[in-house]
C-alpha cells in the first residue's frame, strides 16, 4: 500500500503497479512495471492498521527509548541514530556490534535463541544480492558491508513492555560478559 500526497508520485507508481502500462494508449508498456494490486480483504486490513498508525509509532518509539536506556554504557553495541529532521518508525530496533566485541554476532543470536529471544541479523546490502554483485564494487561501501556483518534486530513488537525490553537487555548483556572477562 503507498499513500502520497504528490500527483506525480501517485501516477508513477499508478503505471508501475499495472505493468507499466502508460496510462494514456491501451496495452503500450513504456517502463518495466509489476502486478502489485492488492486485493480488497488486504486493503481492509491494510486501512485498518493505519487507523492505528500514531499508536504503533509512539509504542515502537517508546520501545527503542527503553532499549537505550538499558543499553547505554555497553561498549561494544551502538545503535542507529535518529537525525533531528526524521521520525524513525522502529520498525525494528537495531544494534551493531563494534570491532571491539569479541563475539560474532552469529555467536550473540544463537546465544539468545537459547534464552528464548528471537533476533534478527540486519538486511543483506543490495549490491551483495546475486541480481545486483556484478553491477558495483563491493568495497565501494563499507559502511553497508560492516553493519550487514554485524547488525542485528532485536525484538520490536509494539506490545512489549518495559519488562520485556529489560529481559532482552540483560540477556544481551550477560550473552557479552563472558567474553568481556
Amino acid at each position: 500500500m503507498v499513500i502520497t500526497n504528490d500527483g506525480g508520485l501517485a501516477r508513477k507508481v499508478h503505471q508501475l503497479r499495472y505493468h507499466g502500462a502508460d496510462p494514456t494508449r491501451r496495452y503500450w508498456f513504456p517502463t518495466i512495471g509489476y502486478n502489485y494490486r492488492m486485493t480488497n480483504v488486504a486493503a481492509a486490513i491494510g486501512l485498518g492498521q493505519l487507523e492505528k498508525i500514531e499508536w504503533h509509532l509512539e509504542r515502537r518509539s517508546e520501545i527503542a527509548s527503553w532499549y537505550r536506556e538499558k543499553l547505554r554504557g555497553v561498549p561494544q553495541l551502538t545503535d542507529q541514530p535518529e537525525k533531528e529532521w526524521a521520525r524513525h518508525v522502529y520498525f525494528m530496533f537495531s544494534v551493531v556490534f563494534e570491532s571491539n566485541s569479541p563475539s560474532s554476532r552469529d555467536e550473540i543470536i544463537t546465544r539468545l535463541h537459547a534464552r528464548g529471544i528471537e533476533t534478527r541479523p540486519v538486511f543483506y546490502p543490495i549490491h551483495n544480492l546475486p541480481p545486483y554483485r556484478n553491477l558495483v564494487q563491493s568495497d565501494d561501501y563499507p559502511v553497508a558491508n560492516r553493519i550487514a556483518l554485524r547488525g542485528m534486530n532485536l525484538p520490536t513488537w509494539a506490545g512489549l513492555s518495559r519488562d520485556d525490553v529489560s529481559y532482552v537487555c540483560d540477556c544481551l548483556v550477560d550473552c557479552l560478559t563472558p567474553v568481556l572477562s
